[in-house]
C-alpha cells in the first residue's frame, strides 16, 4: 500500500516537473534584467528582497544606499544572533555551575557522614 502511494506521488511529481521548470524559468526571466545590476555578492533572495523593500518603503533612493542599508541591517542581525548565542552559552554555564555547586554540597555531606561513621566506629 505504502509503495503504491510512493509510486503515485513520484508519478505526479514527474508530471508536474516540466510545469515547475517553466514557472521557474519565467520567474528568472522577469528578474534577470534587474538582478544583473545587483553586485554579485548580494545576488541571493534575502538581499534582493531587502533592496526591493528598501526602495518600496523609501529607505533607499538608489542601489548604493540600498546596499549600505543592507550591510548595516545584516551586521546588526549578525550581532544580535551572536549576542543570543553568547547569552545561551552564559545561561548554560550558570546551569553547569549550579550543578557543580549541588554536587559539591552532596559530596561534602557524604564526607561528613563518613567522618561521623568513622568517629562512631571508634567507640
Amino acid at each position: 500500500m505504502e509503495r503504491k502511494l510512493r509510486s503515485e506521488e513520484l508519478e505526479r511529481l514527474t508530471q508536474e516537473q516540466p510545469e515547475l521548470k517553466e514557472e521557474i524559468s519565467n520567474g528568472i526571466l522577469k528578474i534577470r534584467d534587474a538582478v544583473c545590476f545587483v553586485p554579485p555578492q548580494y545576488r541571493y533572495s534575502g538581499a534582493v528582497q531587502y533592496f526591493v523593500e528598501a526602495y518600496n518603503n523609501s529607505k533607499a533612493d538608489n542601489l548604493k544606499e540600498a546596499v549600505n542599508s543592507y550591510d548595516t541591517y545584516y551586521f546588526r542581525m549578525q550581532s544580535e544572533a551572536n549576542q543570543q548565542k553568547l547569552l545561551a552559552m552564559q545561561q548554560r554555564q550558570e546551569e553547569l555551575l549550579q550543578e557543580i555547586e549541588y554536587q559539591q554540597s552532596v559530596m561534602i555531606q557524604q564526607m561528613q557522614w563518613m567522618e561521623l561513621d568513622l568517629w562512631l566506629s571508634r567507640w
